[in-house]
């Protein structure tokens, strides 16, 4: 199946948008830290979080690992040392930070998120599907984890919970090219093959050198019997695949 895969999201990118809830548990946090050493935690949270988006994700991890020695009670840096495990396929350390952080923070709905990514991962849907409807119950405005549970639920073959799902992605964020690139396979499984072939559309045009969706709509316009339009397709996804 040529589907684009969950969302992860890091709190380093996001800080200005955590909800009330998330805010309380981390201020909460704080306030057991004296001044000078939460100051030195915010250099080394900052630090990471730059290192964490250059890639650098060893040195991430040293910085987080410092944060949470100084601050055990912080949930944040337990989310981003596991998204930056993640990158590194130590699955299982970020396993255990996305559940750490959402025992020190129940409202944490990045750490939902991610450790739904994680359960995708391992094929445990069900799991996955669970954190993600967690995720949007806490914040309803995440188009990411909508996308996640979409894609998700694909993989069960309930196709019209995922399509579901995808669209209300998509009404939060309409340049979500995954998200139109799954709600297409979605709608080709249901055998609605115009339906899929305007998706994939869209997300070419979002996205002209995504060969994937020139593939799956490759398939879709086939199986309308396009045959020259289709072979066309998967030309360039060749193409583009080299």
């Amino acid at each position: 199946m040529n589907r684009i895969f969950p969302v992860l999201i890091f709190a380093v990118l996001i800080l200005s948008s955590c909800t009330k809830a998330q805010n309380t548990a981390e201020t909460k946090s704080q306030n057991t830290v004296d001044a000078k050493a939460r100051e030195t935690a915010q250099v080394y949270f900052k630090s990471g979080g730059d290192k964490l988006k250059a890639g650098d994700f060893d040195a991430a991890i040293i910085d987080f690992t410092k944060v949470i020695e100084i601050d055990p009670k912080a949930a944040k840096p337990y989310l981003n040392r596991g998204a930056a495990r993640q990158n590194k396929n130590d699955f299982d350390g970020a396993f255990s930070d996305y559940t750490k952080a959402i025992e020190l923070n129940p409202d944490y709905a990045i750490a939902y998120n991610n450790r739904g990514v994680l359960r995708d991962k391992r094929e445990d849907f069900d799991g996955a599907i669970n954190d993600y409807t967690k995720a949007i119950e806490l914040n309803p405005n995440y188009d990411d984890s909508y996308f996640n549970r979409g894609t998700a639920r694909n993989y069960k073959k309930d196709f019209d919970g995922a399509i579901a799902d995808l669209t209300k992605a998509l009404e939060l964020n309409p340049k979500n090219v995954g998200a139109y690139n799954n709600r297409g396979l979605s709608r080709r499984d249901k055998k609605d093959f115009e339906g899929a072939v305007s998706d994939f559309t869209k997300a070419i045009e979002l996205a002209p050198e995504l060969a994937v969706s020139y593939s799956n709509r490759a398939t879709a316009l086939m199986a309308l019997g396009k045959k020259d339009l289709a072979k066309a397709d998967e030309k360039k996804a060749i193409e583009l695949e080299k």
